[in-house]
């Protein structure tokens, strides 16, 4: 078998992230609900 190298630098990637619907309307309920604040946009 050939022997491989494991310290190959990683370029590029995935960025993960989340759409979720009705995403603003849950963020207000929140907000009242709990007195919660938007840390980021």
């Amino acid at each position: 078998m050939a022997e491989t190298d494991t310290n190959v630098p990683v370029r590029g990637g995935v960025t993960p992230y989340l759409m979720v619907d009705g995403a603003m309307k849950a963020a207000e309920f929140y907000q009242k609900a709990f007195g919660a604040e938007q840390v980021a946009a």
